[in-house]
């Protein structure tokens, strides 16, 4: 039976209620972990405790995980994949991983950061947390070093989580949170490059953190960047 054109446009019009409707599904998730991700910094040095995965202020909740079927190794697969090009600073390989209209706020601007750092990222492994209607939750562990704290003998320092939406093969959202206060980093690497900081470098303390005379959060702009680069750098001189 020939269709006729007002059920064309009727189907038009739910095939265009069912993109929108995933758009803005995929938009409010990602405004969660936009959230999240702007304390991912910040919970380096003010997470309570490791057991309660909290990024600062807020964290998911403690999902059980399930026996996934079919689609979930595949998130996982993606999941790992991600956070495997996140480590190694390999942006653009870690972009392909994310939707389209994924909303991540500066995540590249921070990795840049922990490049300047000496991040070393350690992954664990990945699991999968919760399955939704259309999308699969994965929660990667991993250890970290940081400052060049592997140079100065300290670290690895663990009780880390990435925390990944996946729909369609795609990461719609993903922050991460690192345990500071739980795994000594903030007394053994954070607290003493602060202060030395402060010491030798006054003026361009106040550029390399967002919030100084607070030293909580680092600036995430070039110029900050660069004076983590220098500064990391030369306190492994200072104290190695």
């Amino acid at each position: 039976m020939k269709r006729t054109n007002t059920e064309e446009k009727l189907q038009a019009f739910m095939a265009d209620v069912d993109r929108d409707t995933r758009r803005r599904r995929r938009r409010l998730l990602a405004g969660a972990a936009l959230v999240a991700a702007a304390a991912a910094i910040a919970v380096i040095v003010s997470v309570q405790s490791v057991g309660s995965d909290q990024p600062g202020t807020t964290a998911p909740a403690q999902v059980p995980e399930t026996t996934a079927p079919a689609q979930a190794p595949a998130a996982t697969k993606i999941a790992t994949g991600f956070v495997e090009a996140y480590g190694s600073f390999d942006r653009d390989r870690a972009a392909t991983y994310l939707a389209d209209d994924a909303d991540l706020g500066s995540w590249r601007l921070l990795n840049r950061w922990y490049q300047a750092t000496g991040f070393k990222l350690l992954l664990n492994s990945c699991t999968e947390q919760a399955l939704l209607a259309d999308a699969t939750q994965v929660r990667c562990a991993f250890d970290y070093h940081l400052l060049h704290s592997e140079q100065l003998g300290s670290g690895p320092y663990s009780g880390n989580f990435f925390y990944l939406t996946i729909q369609d093969d795609k990461i719609v959202t993903t922050h991460h949170t690192m345990s500071g206060n739980a795994n000594g980093f903030e007394t053994q690497m954070w607290q003493p490059f602060a202060s030395w900081v402060a010491r030798h470098y006054p003026q361009d303390a106040a550029v390399m953190y967002a919030n100084w005379p607070s030293h909580n959060v680092p600036a995430l702009t070039p110029r900050s960047i660069a004076l983590w680069q220098t500064h990391s750098t030369e306190y492994v001189d200072a104290k190695g």
